[in-house]
């Protein structure tokens, strides 16, 4: 069975003449409106669910804030009773990701890419084992280490024109990715109401 992401980004409205009271959240949009998908690799990145590509993930197990806006929490007692790993992070957080940071150890997924006619490579999809992986790997007469990383970074099997290869991904090979609708909405709130006044709740269905 699959993860899915639901969520919603909330906002505390700048007031320019607030001067003792601190503005309550207030619910924006729905998550689905913003992001159509399913990436483990952002899901990993950012949340650390299905974090096969083992990147250090930047806001995992917060659980909800405390500080919810009314209708997000409306919409957490009605809909997510079987939701899991609920978490939060800050327009603020999400800029400052160095886009640049490898993950912590190779991605536990085969990459598997095939060649094309101009003698280049066209990634073809990552997937975490069986056939023909295995035969590959069985004829080839290699063995695995032991411990939770069993290929370092850079090796290879090939069959014809298919590649298969073991590789560490960087937090720019994911983000924004898929997210970037999600991404542009966000930063042009923060510009209105303040980086650290802009969030996005996430949890999870599997």
């Amino acid at each position: 069975m699959g993860t899915d992401i639901s969520g919603f980004v909330e906002i505390r409205p700048h007031q320019r003449w607030r001067t003792t009271t601190v503005a309550a959240w207030e619910y924006v949009a729905d998550l689905d409106h913003l992001f159509d998908g399913r990436s483990y690799d952002l899901f990993g990145c950012l949340f650390g669910v299905r974090n096969y590509a083992g990147f250090r993930p930047v806001a995992a197990g917060r659980g909800l804030p405390g500080d919810l806006s009314s209708r997000g929490a409306a919409e957490w007692e009605e809909w997510c009773s079987g939701c899991h790993d609920p978490t939060w992070i800050t327009w603020a957080e999400l800029a400052a990701i160095d886009l640049d940071e490898p993950a912590e150890r190779p991605d536990l997924r085969y990459h598997h890419y095939r060649r094309t006619p101009d003698g280049g490579l066209k990634r073809v999809a990552k997937f975490s084992g069986g056939r023909p992986i295995g035969e590959l790997i069985a004829a080839s007469g290699m063995t695995p280490a032991e411990g939770p990383v069993p290929w370092p970074v850079g090796t290879e099997w090939t069959d014809g024109d298919d590649v298969y290869r073991i590789e560490r991904l960087v937090r720019r090979d994911v983000l924004p990715g898929s997210m970037s609708a999600l991404w542009q909405i966000m930063g042009a709130l923060a510009e209105l109401h303040g980086a650290e006044h802009v969030r996005l709740v996430v949890y999870f269905d599997s």
